[in-house]
């Protein structure tokens, strides 16, 4: 009768067990707080930033914008494709209602590690490489 139990106990377990539906790792260094420190555009140095501006990242695709409201057209959600964030939806709210927008397709994760990431926005094949850099450390 034991068995019998502890049988239908794993099974129940194993099935309930479907990778396929699993959201990102919590370790995957993207899904936090940053906190942006630098950045650069075109061929100039790096600049500091004067202003508190932190971002997150959220394994369901949304992107989340402490101690301001986003901008007008800033990306709040985007598709991971492994170092690629392709653009799903921009903000809109109020205030943007007769921005032009000229917003990226895509954010380029030039660098990833426990203390810094570099993300590039991609604006499209008119705009070269490396257009617009941003300089990001984990946020307190």
């Amino acid at each position: 009768m034991k068995l019998l139990i502890l049988f239908i106990l794993i099974l129940t377990l194993s099935i309930s067990c479907d990778r396929s539906k699993q959201v990102a790792s919590p370790s995957d260094l993207l899904y936090r707080k940053w906190e942006l420190i630098e950045t650069k555009s075109g061929t100039e140095n790096w600049k500091p930033v004067s202003y508190a501006w932190q971002i997150e990242f959220r394994s369901d695709g949304g992107i989340v914008y402490h101690n301001t409201t986003p901008p007008c057209c800033s990306p709040v959600r985007v598709e991971r494709q492994k170092q690629r964030l392709k653009v799903t939806e921009l903000y809109g709210g109020p205030g943007c209602e007769y921005v032009d927008c000229a917003p990226p397709s895509e954010l380029r994760l030039v660098a990833l590690t426990a203390d810094e990431l570099i993300v590039e926005s991609v604006f499209g094949p008119s705009y070269p490489a490396g257009q617009y850099l941003m300089k990001y450390k984990p946020a307190q």
